[in-house]
């Protein structure tokens, strides 16, 4: 146990304690970061996303979806009107978001990257 004299106080600690302490509360504020994205935006796609349930059919849709991409990219665009660039624009964010589903993949928050390269850093 160490003593310090500051401004006519003398403050005593165990710094064993305080660490452990520290690094608990540290690990409970990362957990909830951690966590809070997953339970936010925890939405079941399988019952609001109507679609291909297996890969050789969401292989086959992505390459239409693909194409049709390709499509209205090498179209020549200058000859149209607003409301026709605006509705293919709306066609291509809906296409976009449609191949986000299909890929699948999974998310990792920012707050789970650090939590694990600090454990990392613990136990290594």
């Amino acid at each position: 146990m160490k003593c310090f004299k500051l401004c006519c106080m003398t403050i005593n600690f165990n710094k064993n304690k305080l660490m452990k302490k520290l690094t608990a509360c540290a690990m409970a504020i990362a957990l909830v970061f951690a966590s809070a994205p997953l339970s936010l935006s925890s939405k079941n796609y399988a019952q609001t996303q109507p679609g291909p349930s297996s890969a050789a059919e969401n292989k086959a849709e992505a390459n239409s979806l693909l194409n049709r991409l390709y499509d209205i990219n090498a179209m020549k665009k200058d000859h149209l009107s607003a409301a026709q660039k605006t509705a293919l624009g709306k066609e291509v964010q809906s296409i976009n978001k449609r191949l986000h589903d299909i890929g699948g993949g999974f998310y990792i928050s920012a707050g789970a990257v650090i939590l694990i390269l600090i454990l990392l850093l613990i136990f290594l």
